[in-house]
């Protein structure tokens, strides 16, 4: 819903948008959101720290 929202937005008013998303869900080993473990909280650390460096990379104006 979120990044329909933010699309949309950015298509009013003629802006470029992108989403990045992360599934923390892993259904056939049955892990969940609500699963954590310390080793499922560090891999879910390292995964959030890349994603801002993408979503940097994509903002800087070498990626435009």
């Amino acid at each position: 819903m979120e990044t329909a929202a933010t699309l949309a937005v950015a298509n009013k008013f003629n802006r470029k948008a992108v989403s990045l998303l992360n599934l923390s869900d892993h259904l056939l080993q049955g892990d969940t959101f609500y699963a954590y473990t310390a080793e499922r909280e560090k891999l879910e650390a390292e995964i959030d720290k890349r994603i801002r460096e993408i979503a940097f990379h994509l903002n800087s104006p070498a990626a435009n």
